[in-house]
């Protein structure tokens, strides 16, 4: 892992762009539009109460976070996610993401474990707080600084384009209390040096998550 210093996960850095994104992102994933609904860059703009420049720059992202299908004169459409992509992304997820920690483990640096560790601290405070929204991006640090520690590119590329869908925030319930207590084990599994039981340990979170957001999306033609 890079020696450069990492930002702060306690300092937030927004732009208008980001917080149409955020916000929009959140709505998405929770659930505020119905499959197919239309989103245009003029109607999201007058409700923000922006330009259009950053709407449109917001629904970019947002299509190629595969969560909108771009249709014609800068409209938008929501995409429709079920179990079967569930099961397609975690499957992956649970095959890729700890092959990756294995290979991270022994290029983490003292550096990066006072990173996780303070991701942590602030993960936490989050779930005191009951800030869903704030955890899921600390979550997502949590995991990506580990990863990003294989030096492996094509793996990393893959693994971030499954995180970039509906499954990681539909809803808020999904018991956080319990997942920052998986990850606290992780970390303390890396820092023994134990392998074997992080990677286990990993598998285990990520099928957990899997198995709570599965009784939640319908399966293919149904309601």
């Amino acid at each position: 892992m890079s020696s450069r210093a990492r930002p702060s996960p306690l300092i937030r850095r927004d732009t208008v762009e980001n917080q149409i994104y955020r916000s929009l992102r959140t709505e998405l994933l929770e659930g505020a539009y119905e499959e197919g609904e239309r989103l245009t860059q003029r109607a999201v703009a007058e409700r923000m109460g922006t330009s259009r420049i950053p709407v449109r720059d917001a629904l970019k992202r947002l299509e190629a976070d595969g969560l909108l299908i771009k249709g014609e004169q800068g409209s938008y459409y929501c995409k429709p996610f079920r179990r079967e992509d569930l099961e397609e992304v975690y499957s992956l997820r649970m095959l890729l993401e700890p092959f990756a920690l294995r290979s991270a483990v022994h290029h983490l640096d003292p550096e990066a474990f006072r990173y996780l560790q303070e991701l942590l601290q602030a993960m936490d405070t989050a779930v005191e707080e009951q800030d869903n929204e704030r955890y899921v991006e600390l979550n997502r640090e949590f995991h990506m600084t580990i990863y990003e520690a294989c030096h492996q590119p094509r793996l990393l590329q893959i693994i971030k384009g499954l995180w970039s869908g509906r499954p990681l925030f539909i809803a808020g319930d999904l018991g956080h209390t319990r997942s920052v207590g998986e990850h606290h084990d992780i970390l303390a599994a890396i820092r023994a040096n134990d392998v074997d039981r992080a990677a286990a340990l990993l598998y285990n979170h990520v099928r957990g998550s899997f198995n709570v957001l599965r009784e939640r999306l319908p399966e293919r033609g149904t309601a």
